[in-house]
């Protein structure tokens, strides 16, 4: 879900979320957009293996409001939901709700296959001709 929240943020964005040059300043990078990470928001962080060893830099908020001051408020939930809760939660957010609401598969525009008709079909003796080891 962390991946689809990237994705979704860089579509609305335009330009990468979180573009670290190395492992260091990708941390401080989400850091800086998600908040500071604790026990409330991330029940056992404490003891994940490596965390003693790296003092974060205290950010007590997240800035996705600041980041996407255009985005409505269930859009706002749904970013925060896909960097933290399961995909069943995300699929339940007033986000796919609000309008304007997508519609039905029979009504997206339809486009001409070009590429099909285009080429010509292979025949057997053409295809065996592209085939030789």
């Amino acid at each position: 879900m962390w991946a689809a929240g990237c994705v979704l943020a860089e579509l609305l964005a335009h330009k990468p979320l979180l573009p670290g040059t190395s492992e260091i300043h990708q941390v401080d990078l989400i850091v800086q957009l998600l908040g500071t990470p604790s026990e409330n928001i991330w029940p056992g962080f404490s003891k994940l293996p490596l965390v003693s060893q790296y003092s974060l830099r205290r950010q007590p908020y997240n800035n996705l409001k600041h980041r996407f001051p255009w985005l409505s408020e269930a859009g706002l939930r749904l970013l925060n939901l896909l960097f933290m809760a399961t995909a069943g939660d995300c699929l339940e957010s007033s986000y796919f709700k609000e309008k304007p609401l997508p519609c039905e598969p029979e009504l997206m525009p339809t486009f001409p296959h070009h590429r099909n008709k285009r080429a010509a079909p292979a025949t057997a003796e053409s295809q065996s001709k592209r085939c030789r080891p």
